[in-house]
């Protein structure tokens, strides 16, 4: 599984990787625009299965939104607005 990435393999996405947001699925979170506080923008979601790590299905958003803390990583409410499963 790859491992979590704060800050973007380019200048124009960001790569978050969410372990908690569900008892069957990782997921990774690549968001177009990042500030200090919240991420949002054009964003592609990869589900990927917790039993087997292999990738499950992707979905894509227009208009994704994270709210961030402190340390840069999307706050945990922010997500149950975000990804629900």
């Amino acid at each position: 599984m790859t491992s979590v990435l704060l800050g973007g393999l380019c200048s124009a996405q960001n790569i978050f990787e969410l372990r908690d947001v569900s008892k069957s699925f990782n997921v990774i979170v690549t968001i177009e625009t990042c500030n200090e506080n919240k991420c949002n923008g054009k964003a592609t979601v990869d589900l990927y299965d917790k039993g087997i790590s292999k990738k499950y299905q992707t979905l894509f958003s227009d208009d994704f939104y994270l709210d961030l803390n402190e340390s840069r990583k999307p706050f945990f409410d922010s997500l149950k607005n975000s990804v629900v499963f």
